[in-house]
């Protein structure tokens, strides 16, 4: 009997570890599986990549304009604010303001129905559209009232402010 146990010590512990060889394999390949599954999951479901495009979100969307993107530098605020120190003026709307803050500043609006703007202490740019597609722009010193699109009889129809630029 000893020696029929002798014998079959060595198959005994190759059938272990055989045995061990599948059971580790098996762990393994449920392993991947499960960390490719997870991956493939996490992957789908991570958010988008944040990029600033400089838009505005849609709370900032005012009733009769938009206000599209900007630099930061020329934000809408209302024209009771002592804050205010350049305003558009549109048949639509009424008096739209805005403050400049910094040096410079750009901002991508649709204003339409334009007649007047105000300018604070910038040299101010207003690019407009109008009706026939055909882009004007005005170049406005400081601490000036200059009529603007359709009270220009150049113009004289229905245009829309697409930009504002202060330097």
């Amino acid at each position: 009997m000893n020696v029929t146990m002798t014998r079959s010590a060595p198959h005994a512990v190759l059938g272990m570890l055989a045995a061990a060889a599948v059971a580790v394999g098996t762990l393994f390949a449920f392993s991947v599986d499960a960390d490719a599954t997870q991956s493939g999951i996490a992957a789908d479901e991570l958010p988008p990549h944040a990029v600033e495009e400089f838009s505005y979100p849609e709370p900032l969307q005012q009733a009769g304009f938009r206000l599209i993107r900007g630099d930061g530098h020329i934000v809408h605020v209302d024209c009771a604010s002592s804050e205010a120190n350049l305003d558009v003026y549109a048949r639509a709307n009424g008096v739209i303001c805005f403050r400049v803050t910094g040096s410079t500043g750009y901002l991508a609006v649709e204003i339409p129905a334009v007649y007047g703007v105000i300018t604070g202490n910038y040299d101010s740019t207003f690019d407009l559209i109008t009706a026939d597609g055909d882009e004007v722009s005005y170049d406005v010193p400081p601490n000036g009232y200059q009529e603007i699109g359709e009270t220009d009889d150049e113009v004289g129809e229905s245009t829309v402010l697409l930009e504002i630029r202060s330097s």
